[in-house]
C-alpha cells in the first residue's frame, strides 16, 4: 500500500531506540547486536540489517576487542553478504570464485554504499591488526571496496567513503608500495569531510604522524582524543567511545618503532 513502512525498517528503529535508552557500555552494544541478529533470524535477508550488523561488529572489534572472537573479520563477512544480496554481485562473485574483483564491485549500486564502507573499514583495520606479514592478498580487495564507495557516494555519512579510501591506503606496508604522500592527502580530504570525528584523529596519528616520525603530532592527536568528552547514545557515540579507548591504549603502549613504517 502507498505510504506503507517496511516492517524491517521499524524493527531496526526499535533496536536503535533500545540502544539510545541503555547505558553506554559494551554490554549495551552486545545487546544491540543481539537485537539485530534477532531481526535477521525472523525476517528474509535484508541489506540494511546486514549493514547494521556489520557496523556494530566493526565498532565492537575496534573499541572492545576480545581474543575470543574476531569481530573485524565477522564485520567484513556480513558486509560482503550484504553486497551478495544483489543478484548482479552474487553472479559475479560466483564467476570470480568468491574473490572481490573490479568486475564484482562494478555491479554494486549506490543503495549499498553502507555495506561497501563498513566492509572496507573493517577489512582495513583487520589488516592493520594482523601486521605486514601475509596480508598482501587482502590489500587490493579492500581498496576496491573503498574506491567503489567513494565513486558512488563520496559524501555519504559526512564523507565516510573517503575516510575508507584513506584507511585502505594507510594500511599498505612500505615494502608493498605504501605512498606516504598519497596517504597524507587522503586523510586530509577525509578530515575536510568528516570534521571532528575522534576516530579519524586516531587514524591520522597511526597512519600519518607515526610513519612520518612526527611523534609530537602522534602524541598530541591521541591525547586530544583520550581526553575528549563523548555525547549521545547512538552508534556514532559508540564510535567516539571506541576512539577514546583506542587512543588511551596506544598512548599507554607508546609509539610504534620506526622499523614498522620506514623502508
Amino acid at each position: 500500500a502507498r505510504g506503507r513502512v517496511d516492517p524491517t525498517t521499524l524493527d531496526l528503529a526499535s533496536c536503535e531506540e533500545r540502544l539510545r535508552a541503555s547505558p553506554r557500555t559494551a554490554a549495551s552494544l552486545d545487546a544491540h547486536l543481539q537485537c539485530l541478529l534477532g531481526i535477521d533470524v525472523a525476517t528474509p535477508p535484508h541489506p540494511r540489517v546486514y549493514a547494521e550488523v556489520s557496523r556494530t561488529l566493526y565498532l565492537r572489534g575496534v573499541g572492545w576487542p576480545s581474543p575470543d572472537r574476531d569481530d573485524l573479520a565477522a564485520a567484513r563477512g556480513w558486509a560482503l553478504r550484504c553486497l551478495a544480496l544483489q543478484p548482479g554481485v552474487a553472479g559475479r562473485l560466483r564467476a570470480s570464485g568468491g574473490r572481490i574483483t573490479e568486475d564484482v564491485v562494478d555491479a554494486v549500486f549506490e543503495s549499498e554504499v553502507d555495506c561497501l564502507v563498513w566492509g572496507a573499514m573493517a577489512w582495513a583495520r583487520w589488516i592493520d591488526r594482523q601486521g605486514a606479514a601475509g596480508v598482501g592478498i587482502d590489500l587490493e580487495p579492500v581498496q576496491l571496496l573503498a574506491d567503489r564507495a567513494a565513486e558512488l557516494a563520496p559524501d555519504w555519512d559526512e564523507g565516510r567513503p573517503r575516510w575508507a579510501v584513506a584507511l585502505a591506503r594507510g594500511v599498505v606496508p612500505p615494502a608493498l608500495g605504501r605512498d606516504a604522500e598519497q596517504v597524507a592527502a587522503a586523510f586530509a580530504q577525509a578530515r575536510q569531510d568528516g570534521g571532528d570525528r575522534l576516530m579519524l584523529r586516531v587514524d591520522e596519528a597511526r597512519f600519518v604522524a607515526a610513519p612520518a616520525g612526527d611523534l609530537d603530532g602522534w602524541r598530541r592527536r591521541l591525547e586530544t582524543v583520550a581526553d575528549a568528552p563523548v555525547d549521545g547514545q547512538d552508534l556514532d557515540a559508540y564510535e567516539d567511545l571506541a576512539a577514546v579507548a583506542v587512543a588511551a591504549r596506544r598512548l599507554a603502549a607508546g609509539p610504534p618503532p620506526p622499523s614498522v613504517w620506514m623502508p
